[in-house]
């Protein structure tokens, strides 16, 4: 009588992922020549030792599970919590302009709680996560600015304000004529 061995269970292996990444899980047996079952919540695309889960969103969390099977026998499950890092919400920008000489202060908000901003632009920023200020201003940093946010290194698309710095009028000049005493005097 030969009796079939019971393939070992096997491990599962995965690194998480954002949403709208696909999910990688992985497989792997001591036993040779296993072919792998999957489940879990959502749909898995199967390639034997992996199984993937498409364009995954928070929605696809929870637990998936892999047995191994080798002829006619198939092993326990082994079992692994998938948790998809959400995408922060992209963060808006709030300014009020400033004359030239001024420091611009641009603001981001994002409805995602503790995440951390990332600034771009054309002119030099002194950034305080969701402050970002352009110190003495001049109409040669006009440009668009961007902020991201980001939470378990996941980051979301930017979004972009353009900064306009209104310019200083030129100190005016004063013209007179000199006149007599009991005449109107003039400036101009």
């Amino acid at each position: 009588v030969a009796i079939n061995p019971m393939p070992v269970v096997p491990t599962i292996a995965m690194t998480p992922v954002c949403e709208g990444s696909d999910q990688l899980l992985t497989a792997t047996s001591s036993t040779a020549g296993v072919t792998y079952n999957w489940s879990g919540p959502k749909p898995l695309v199967v390639n034997n030792n992996e199984a993937t889960i498409k364009a995954a969103t928070v929605a696809s969390n929870g637990s998936y599970s892999v047995s191994a099977t080798l002829n006619t026998c198939t092993s326990q499950s082994a079992a692994i919590d998938v948790a998809i890092n959400p995408m922060p919400v992209v963060p808006t920008i709030a300014m009020t302009p400033v004359c030239e000489g001024s420091d611009q202060l641009l603001t981001a908000t994002s409805s995602t709680a503790g995440v951390t901003y990332n600034w771009s632009g054309p002119t030099p920023l002194v950034v305080n996560n969701d402050k970002a200020t352009i110190k003495a201003a001049t109409v040669a940093s006009n440009g668009s600015y961007s902020v991201s946010a980001t939470l378990n290194t996941c980051t979301s698309q930017s979004a972009a304000v353009d900064v306009a710095i209104n310019p200083m009028p030129v100190v005016p000049t004063i013209a007179m004529t000199p006149v007599c005493e009991g005449s109107d005097q003039l400036l101009t």
